[in-house]
């Protein structure tokens, strides 16, 4: 056994919720010991116990997913509140869809939206992306399109596809400008050049465009991409 292993295996005697955890990890993924679900629970049980969030996500995780333990929703969904509580990105997504699905809590689109809002402020794309899609259709609070298209524009600059896609459509629905128009063809077109197809929506944003403003919306796209990527 490595220096390392018994390190954090003396840490954990002291109850420290980071041994803990990277034990309860360790089993999980088989490092260092044979992999065993039951035990990488045992030990995210102990750190979540303990007050690590890390711990309090992966142990929601094994609940979800009915690893080491009988599979759970509710205690699943327990496990993320706890972990979101301390301000985990993940967790926070996690209990985010379990409020909008109904997953092991009452559904819930106001809460839904709340922690899909705490992620997004932390950064986290998918959350951003989801956020947007609320606002826009109003569940969960009022109807927001001007926030909307600003937490699907985050999602999309961090090179959220799906985001971009649903940007794009948000930009030239019944009441979009020409600008947003333009702005939407250029989204879609990122989406395609990165090999998400927008669909029918795509043309028809293109429709309400004079050939001019078109082609500003495609090199829009391309510098885009090349500031992020390097495509040309």
């Amino acid at each position: 056994m490595n220096e390392g292993i018994k390190y954090l295996q003396q840490s954990a005697e002291h109850n420290d919720p980071h041994a803990l955890f990277a034990l309860g990890l360790l089993y999980d993924h088989g490092k260092g010991f044979p992999k065993n679900d039951a035990e990488a629970v045992k030990w995210y049980r102990r750190g979540a116990e303990a007050g690590s969030p890390e711990a309090r996500l992966n142990l929601g995780f094994m609940y979800e997913q009915g690893r080491g333990v009988p599979q759970d929703d509710a205690e699943a969904a327990h496990w993320y509140a706890a972990a979101a509580e301390q301000g985990l990105l993940p967790a926070e997504w996690n209990l985010a869809v379990a409020y909008e699905k109904g997953r092991g809590i009452p559904r819930d689109y106001k809460q839904a939206r709340y922690w899909y809002e705490q992620g997004a402020h932390g950064g986290d794309k998918q959350s951003e992306e989801r956020l947007g899609e609320l606002l826009y259709l109003g569940q969960g609070g009022n109807k927001d399109r001007e926030a909307a298209i600003r937490w699907l524009t985050a999602a999309a600059d961090q090179g959220n596809v799906s985001a971009a896609v649903n940007l794009g459509k948000v930009l030239s629905d019944d009441e979009a400008s020409i600008t947003e128009h333009i702005s939407a063809v250029t989204w879609f077109a990122i989406a395609r050049r990165r090999g998400r197809e927008p669909g029918e929506a795509f043309a028809s944003a293109e429709a309400h465009l004079s050939e001019i403003q078109r082609q500003q919306a495609l090199e829009n796209a391309d510098k885009w991409l090349s500031a992020h990527y390097g495509v040309h």
